[in-house]
């Protein structure tokens, strides 16, 4: 457990809670809130300000993915060249050029370890020697 959800004000529609990371843990947080490491109620449901990985591990990123090695495919720009570390939680996407489909389904995810979890994909020609299901009944001869 790397933090904790404390100081809730209560659990009414419009209530917040803080998250509270351990010591070398630090709130990964979402843009755009104005309270960033913090979960509002909303409509009876607490929505968290946080990526699905709420406390991360301090310095921990994913190095930038390589275009190179894709085969024709671009990865999401930010998550390619200089800058393009990611924090844990992040996806980035695949884009194949026509008539060519990612190997592993076209996203990588940034682990907490700080490793892509499928940024080795590839773009590949689509699987196209199989049949479709022959209709039933089948009508032989003519």
């Amino acid at each position: 457990k790397t933090g904790k959800w404390d100081n809730c004000s209560n659990n009414y529609d419009g209530s917040w809670c803080e998250l509270i990371c351990n010591p070398g843990y630090t709130p990964n947080v979402q843009a755009g809130y104005t309270y960033q490491n913090a979960a509002t109620c909303t409509g009876g449901v607490w929505v968290a300000h946080t990526k699905p990985n709420a406390c991360l591990a301090n310095g921990v990123s994913c190095p930038a993915l390589s275009n190179s090695k894709t085969m024709g495919g671009i990865w999401t720009q930010s998550c390619t060249g200089a800058g393009g570390a990611q924090s844990p939680g992040t996806a980035c996407v695949l884009t194949c050029p026509v008539g060519t489909i990612p190997s592993r389904g076209g996203v990588a995810y940034c682990t907490d370890g700080g490793t892509w979890n499928a940024g080795n994909q590839i773009c590949q020609q689509p699987n196209s020697t199989f049949c479709p299901p022959l209709p039933y009944p089948v009508k032989f001869g003519g």
